[in-house]
């Protein structure tokens, strides 16, 4: 009697099965039936996006099925443009911020240099004389054009010495006295250095800097020196224009034509900085991770400055000024910035260096 009992009961079981098998589907979701789901979306994070089912990378919820026809989960509150991370995976990144601040950036410019008698100068100053002369001696002419071309030769001649880094008042020294300046060739108990500025420092350098000169001649010695003047033009060859600096030389060790090598320190206006591991350049756009709070992250574009190192804690850094984008106090990720990005990448954000992911790659929306 029990064995029939318990035959009854197997029976009983296997039928509700293969009922919850075959016959159930039939009646769950019929309002869903023959509708074609066209890609899963999250509901707490709706830029989320997976051609199958899954979870949510952010907050680990099923994917909802968005069938043709429906309204797609509307984007509200949280930007694309945002990373969200858990606690533990902030842990696991270790990544630290710290504010943008005010800072004043220096820059070391070494350059090349050569000792300098210049026979070039010299020309330049003898035609310059020259052309005074000739126009001395026709002022009086009637002939306008002929006034007019010695006056053409004369503007030529200044634009000249202009060109090789003369001063104004250099210029007009000459033209008062009308004779070569001889300490403009060779100062007494001083030598000219001309050393050669990259284009892209030229920014850096002025004129009455102070300046290092090092000669392989004279090891361990250190020559001082200042910038005297900067030619207003860049050598289409070499991308770079010539720096005349007036050395002391008072034990007249320095020669005519020494190679020897410039330490120019350069030293910008405040500015608003950012240590320089926290941009992320991409080549078309620099961003950074601004810190929101609670694990929130928002890539923000900016345009920047000049880059140097600041004297912070006795410790060299080096840092790149901000010109927009940003504003003083506001928190940059500076250590695990690339790894945001790419979480950012997989989490449907605009990656800076990979562009947008609003849709997760095929297999990917339950990772």
């Amino acid at each position: 009697m029990k064995s029939k009992k318990y035959i009854f009961v197997v029976l009983l079981f296997l039928l509700a099965f293969f009922v919850a098998i075959f016959i159930a589907p039939k009646f769950i979701d019929v309002s869903q039936e023959g509708r074609k789901v066209l890609y899963y979306q999250s509901g707490m994070h709706p830029w989320i996006k997976s051609d199958k089912p899954g979870k949510c990378p952010i907050c680990g919820m099923d994917l909802v099925p968005i069938y043709e026809g429906d309204e797609p989960i509307a984007v509200d509150g949280e930007a694309p443009n945002e990373v969200i991370l858990r606690p533990d995976q902030l842990k696991h990144l270790n990544a630290r911020a710290e504010p943008a601040r005010m800072l004043t950036l220096f820059n070391d410019i070494r350059a090349v240099g050569t000792v300098a008698y210049d026979p070039s100068l010299v020309v330049a100053e003898e035609e310059f004389l020259a052309a005074l002369a000739a126009l001395d001696e026709i002022r009086a002419s009637e002939l306008e054009e002929v006034k007019g071309n010695a006056e053409s030769m004369v503007e030529s001649a200044r634009r000249k010495l202009e060109i090789m880094g003369l001063s104004l008042s250099q210029i007009d020294q000459i033209k008062s006295s009308r004779k070569i300046d001889d300490n403009l060739l060779l100062p007494a108990y001083s030598m000219w250095v001309y050393a050669d500025i990259y284009e892209h420092e030229l920014g850096l350098v002025k004129v009455g800097q102070s300046a290092r000169v090092v000669s392989v001649a004279y090891p361990g010695q250190t020559f001082s020196g200042r910038v005297r003047a900067i030619e207003p033009i860049v050598d289409s060859r070499t991308r770079s224009a010539r720096a005349r600096i007036e050395v002391a030389n008072p034990r007249l060790e320095l020669k005519p034509q020494m190679y020897v090598d410039v330490y120019l320190k350069a030293k910008s206006k405040p500015s608003l900085a950012v240590p320089r591991e926290a941009v992320l350049d991409t080549g078309m756009r620099k961003v950074v991770y601004v810190e929101k709070g609670e694990g929130r992250f928002e890539q923000r574009q900016v345009s920047t400055g000049q880059q140097g190192y600041f004297i912070d804690g006795g410790e060299n850094r080096h840092f790149t000024s901000v010109v927009s984008g940003l504003s003083q106090g506001e928190k940059v990720v500076t250590a695990a910035s690339f790894l945001i990005d790419s979480q950012s990448q997989l989490t449907g954000g605009s990656s800076a260096l990979y562009g947008g992911a609003s849709e997760l790659p095929e297999g990917h929306g339950g990772h």
